[in-house]
């Protein structure tokens, strides 16, 4: 796990690195590159916001289809894999064998978990908005570096 982990954050230092390499050097190949995987970073991060707020919805509406029926035994009720979810948690507040007192356990820690998703959200949505930007920023470098006249960071500049 730990290879992986260094594995991932090398391959994520690539983006800012082509980026670097790409407006010290004139480089057009590599703000091509940092701009476009920038852009492709802010749709799939805009996808996961989607699919976040997609869950908040989803989460309610499990809370009202999943409410108990009384006197029905578990494989009648509406959601009976539920109990499958109960069956690796302790709880000394409900008896999480029945499926009164599992859905009484799981409804009672939605509350953390939306404000978990909606931490997650606003740390998604910060990062989409800097990607976009990014990548906005790289395009515009890259049709600057189109000109012939421009030398960022060139030596032949002088004092």
């Amino acid at each position: 796990m730990i290879g992986f982990g260094i594995f991932t954050m090398l391959l994520s230092l690539v983006v800012p690195c082509c980026g670097y390499l790409g407006a010290k050097n004139n480089n057009r190949s590599c703000v091509c590159c940092f701009a476009w995987c920038n852009c492709l970073g802010g749709c799939l991060q805009l996808l996961y916001c989607v699919l976040l707020i997609l869950f908040f919805a989803v989460l309610g509406v499990m809370q009202e289809t999943c409410k108990p029926m009384s006197g029905l035994p578990v494989d009648q009720q509406k959601c009976p894999g539920i109990m499958k979810g109960c069956a690796s948690m302790n709880s000394p507040n409900y008896d999480l064998s029945k499926y009164e007192g599992c859905y009484d356990f799981m409804v009672e820690n939605i509350p953390g978990l939306y404000v978990g998703l909606g931490i997650v959200l606003g740390f998604s949505c910060c990062v989409m908005s800097l990607q976009c930007a990014s990548c906005y920023w790289g395009r515009d470098l890259y049709t600057e570096l189109d000109r012939e006249d421009l030398c960022i960071g060139s030596d032949s500049d002088g004092p």
